[in-house]
């Protein structure tokens, strides 16, 4: 099956997300760019959690700026807006805060969640977290 995401912000497209993880890794053929990865696992995983408590009222959407700006996954329920970057590394580098910085001010109120492979989990501030994906799970 296949989920087709909007994308708000000044650069707007749709997305597409394959709801089979393994279908969708035999079509791509990329099957070792990790943040590709870490990306469809947020879409698998998130998507699950959210969507299927309809209380929630939760949507997901991706996020794109003109300037570069870039969440591939967010979420937006009646709790909030929470936008999810996927990063290689432990520490967000200047485009991961600069999307981020980009994603909170467009949606006031709205959270940015850092997501990475290692151990590092702390607060960026009242609006951004860097958190383990393993903490996810």
């Amino acid at each position: 099956m296949i989920r087709i995401l909007d994308t708000e912000g000044s650069r707007r497209r749709p997305v597409v997300f394959f709801e089979d993880q393994g279908e969708a890794t035999h079509l791509a053929g990329r099957g070792h760019d990790m943040l590709f990865n870490i990306t469809r696992f947020l879409f698998s995983f998130v998507r699950h959690q959210w969507v299927y408590r309809p209380k929630l009222g939760a949507t997901m959407f991706q996020f794109r700026s003109r300037g570069g700006a870039f969440v591939p996954l967010a979420v937006r329920s009646r709790l909030g807006i929470l936008g999810f970057l996927p990063m290689l590394d432990e520490t967000p580098g200047r485009h991961e805060l600069a999307s981020a910085r980009s994603f909170t001010e467009h949606y006031r109120g709205a959270h940015g969640l850092f997501v990475h492979l290692g151990t590092v989990d702390r607060d960026l501030g009242r609006d951004a977290r860097v958190v383990p994906l393993s903490h996810l799970v």
